[in-house]
């Protein structure tokens, strides 16, 4: 893959250094509307080898494991209504004490009578904004991601490799489970510390207190996640706090909204 890559990316290169060269002209005039020629060219390219789809992978990953298991909360992760979305806000303090806020947010957009669903995945820090629509088998893995690429202003897709496991080093391959390792996601009942009334931006609801410690020889975190078993995705709020430092994690539910449906034309 990589070496078909390789060859179609030389090749590509070679093609964008001759177009760019026949553009070259001493007016500034046309030399500012050769420029947007020669950006349109580069992402045209780069959408062609597979550039594109690459680092769209990557990013889709890394916004997977944030917005599907957000607060690492593996539990009741995927049930949701068809059209229904969960809106999150979360709260990063480094240990720095520098902080990031998010706003994360997922929807079931549409089941497919052969099991497969459409998902939504939105991630945005106020500067940056990130939106996806993926296709997910029965077990919740991942085939293609849509997206719209700004630079040609289209909506594009990209595959990932079936064959492959979850999680691999691969960048073809689909992304692992996000949730926290170590904890029995399938029976929780031996880390509850009892229920508490909460209030998020979402409403108030009577929720269980669920507690994990993971010590190493250099840091002890603690995770906190309080549940109610009749909101859909079950999590209401988290909070991740690294013992004897500045650094927290945090997050609760700000909206349970429905209606959702497809922005990329995906089914």
């Amino acid at each position: 893959m990589y070496c078909k890559l390789c060859f179609r990316t030389m090749g590509a290169i070679l093609l964008l250094t001759l177009f760019t060269s026949c553009l070259s002209v001493s007016s500034s005039t046309a030399s500012t509307s050769l420029d947007g020629l020669k950006a349109t060219a580069t992402a045209e390219l780069a959408s062609m080898v597979g550039l594109t789809g690459l680092t769209q992978k990557a990013r889709f990953k890394v916004l997977y494991t944030q917005v599907m298991y957000v607060g690492g909360y593996g539990g009741g992760t995927f049930a949701l209504e068809e059209g229904q979305g969960l809106v999150w806000k979360t709260v990063t303090t480094d240990e720095d004490g520098n902080t990031t806020s998010v706003t994360a947010e997922r929807a079931l957009l549409k089941n497919l009578p052969d099991g497969d669903e459409w998902w939504y995945l939105g991630w945005d820090n106020g500067t940056d904004k990130w939106e996806y629509e993926v296709l997910m088998d029965a077990n919740q893995k991942s085939k293609k991601i849509r997206f719209y690429n700004s630079d040609l202003q289209r909506v594009e897709e990209a595959e990932f490799n079936s064959k492959l496991s979850l999680g691999s080093g691969s960048d073809d391959a689909a992304p692992a489970s996000g949730a926290i390792a170590g904890i029995n996601w399938k029976d929780l009942t031996s880390y509850i510390q009892g229920t508490e009334k909460i209030t998020v931006g979402a409403g108030t609801y009577q929720a269980q207190k669920l507690d994990y410690t993971v010590k190493t020889s250099s840091s002890e975190t603690s995770y906190t996640w309080w549940t109610n078993s009749d909101v859909p995705g079950e999590l209401i709020k988290y909070a991740w706090i690294k013992t004897g430092t500045k650094s927290v994690n945090s997050g609760e539910l700000a909206a349970i909204k429905k209606g959702y449906t497809t922005k990329f034309s995906s089914y």
